[in-house]
């Protein structure tokens, strides 16, 4: 799971000024055309309302009309840039958005989409400087600020992101989106008071964003409310079930309130969605470590297998030292502990150090 990306950012700041009943525009638009073949501008609102429809194909006909009878149309080629965007032809797209920007320096929206396709090629700097360069010729364009937080975040500027999403707020503080990403950046920074304060923002605005109660599970996961937590991931759950995170992090959070039972069971979920879900097979052999039962066999099973998958894994040496050390194997404990302390684990080495003695 990751922040709401450019895509889907311009499709919900869309959604907020909803396109006049596109099928009663396109059905005008037909009739203007049929009285003059040759009329850009009915092919360029027909395009528009068939793109507010999600008919890219139709859309893209007749942007391309558009671009035919008029080559100086820059909206024309921004929006079919858009068009092929939508369908993942991401350089087809930037040529279109140059050209529109080779007729139109000032076409603000041609930045912020121009950016997007860069975002989404992996070009990061060159978004940022896309994004700046919208917001300097529109300083309230909201899609700007939202997706430059994006690329912030990803770049590592998670200050800078917080920045943007909070001028973002001061243009419509009643976007849900704002908030959703701005939690996101505040949960990867392990603030998660106010991660949880945004995502209940968010639900609140829209109860829609499935997505937030999975991270405001996590936010109050990482701040210690483990039964709050385990009811978000319900949630999270019952919507998709096909997720494994919900799964995983639910497993953890029950770990923390003893129901290893209920741990193990999660995680054997998130291993038929991933067999090779590494973590799961970890906190597996925690869960059977700890659990009534101590069934110490079964957290060895789950311990080699971690580190099968992961012989860097250095939480699952140390874990299967504390079983080898229930078995009286002291010496293959011992070469496990120094394999864990040798991957960076110091924790509780003092512990496990004096049990070997």
């Amino acid at each position: 799971m990751k922040p709401i990306p450019g895509k889907l950012i311009k499709k919900m700041v869309a959604a907020r000024k909803p396109f006049s009943d596109p099928i009663a525009i396109i059905e005008t638009c037909i009739r203007l055309i049929e009285l003059n073949p040759e009329d850009d501008k009915a092919y360029f609102e027909m395009g528009c309302a068939k793109s507010a429809l999600d008919d890219g194909a139709g859309a893209l006909g007749d942007f391309n009309k558009v671009i035919a009878l008029n080559p100086q149309n820059a909206n024309a080629y921004n929006l079919r840039g858009y068009i092929k965007s939508e369908s993942g032809d991401y350089h087809g797209a930037m040529a279109d958005y140059n050209f529109a920007l080779t007729i139109d320096q000032d076409l603000f929206k041609a930045f912020v989409n121009r950016g997007i396709a860069k975002y989404q090629l992996a070009d990061f700097q060159g978004a940022l400087a896309d994004y700046d360069k919208a917001i300097a010729l529109n300083p309230c364009c909201l899609e700007a600020y939202l997706n430059r937080g994006v690329a912030k975040s990803w770049q590592g500027d998670k200050p800078g992101a917080i920045d943007d999403y909070d001028f973002a707020l001061t243009i419509d503080p009643d976007f849900p989106l704002i908030y959703f990403n701005r939690g996101f950046v505040e949960f990867e920074m392990h603030a998660y008071q106010k991660a949880i304060a945004d995502y209940d923002k968010t639900l609140e605005l829209n109860p829609g964003i499935m997505n937030a109660f999975f991270y405001r599970g996590a936010s109050k996961l990482g701040n210690k409310d483990f039964r709050g937590a385990i009811a978000d991931f319900d949630i999270s759950i019952a919507y998709d079930p096909t997720e494994l995170e919900p799964y995983y992090n639910r497993a953890i959070a029950k770990i923390n309130i003893k129901d290893f039972r209920g741990a193990i069971k999660d995680n054997n979920k998130a291993l038929e969605i991933d067999s090779r879900f590494v973590a799961a097979y970890y906190y597996n052999g925690f869960a059977k470590y700890h659990s009534e039962s101590r069934d110490f066999k079964g957290a060895l099973i789950d311990f080699n297998k971690a580190i099968d998958i992961n012989p860097g894994f250095a939480s699952a040496y140390f874990g299967r030292a504390n079983v080898e050390l229930v078995f009286g194997d002291s010496e293959s404990a011992y070469f496990d502990l120094m394999k864990a302390k040798e991957l960076g684990l110091i924790a509780d080495f003092k512990i496990i150090r004096e049990d070997l003695n």
